[in-house]
């Protein structure tokens, strides 16, 4: 038998991400799990220029002949691993965007990701209302990479300074 840990802190901040959709803690939230899906392909030509687009889904370069496409927006999934169905709306969305492609790229690679968005589509941190000491930072959807950063800060400054949560992001909103 493997002895049991226990550690006492005043804070513990849940940060599980889609983990946190299913928790009877947060069940209170309007959040909800959206699966993401990305595609890499192969081009038998480079592509022209070093840049990424964006137009109903996103194309990446990786190398001059290989590419990552994005992201599928899936709301209903029953599973949380890569499918065809995805692979097949990734590609319909980068011959969308560069016809001239067509026949010219090789599926190599996918994965998915799962995004936890709130009802409002803004992230939710702050104290859960009955249980003290548990803090939520979650919500972020699509836009983790942009927000993460000074959202965490301003949790940070909430949790050693008392300042305030922005209302936009502060779990009061649903309390």
């Amino acid at each position: 038998a493997q002895d049991a840990e226990s550690y006492k802190a005043e804070a513990i901040i849940d940060c599980t991400g889609y983990e946190t959709t299913r928790s009877e803690h947060w069940n209170f939230l309007p959040l909800e799990a959206v699966k993401g899906q990305l595609a890499v392909f192969n081009l038998d030509t480079p592509l022209p220029g070093r840049y990424a687009l964006a137009g109903g889904g996103y194309i990446a370069r990786i190398t001059d002949r290989r590419i990552v496409v994005g992201s599928t927006y899936e709301h209903n999934f029953d599973t949380t691993q890569s499918t065809e169905e995805g692979i097949q709306t990734l590609k319909q969305k980068l011959l969308r965007l560069l016809p001239y492609l067509e026949g010219n790229i090789e599926f190599r690679d996918t994965w998915t990701g799962i995004r936890v968005s709130a009802k409002d589509h803004m992230p939710v941190l702050g104290r859960h209302p009955e249980t003290p000491g548990l803090y939520v930072f979650t919500g972020l959807g699509s836009k983790g990479m942009l927000y993460s950063a000074y959202l965490a800060d301003c949790l940070s400054a909430h949790l050693t300074e008392g300042e305030a949560l922005p209302e936009e992001v502060d779990i009061e909103r649903f309390v």
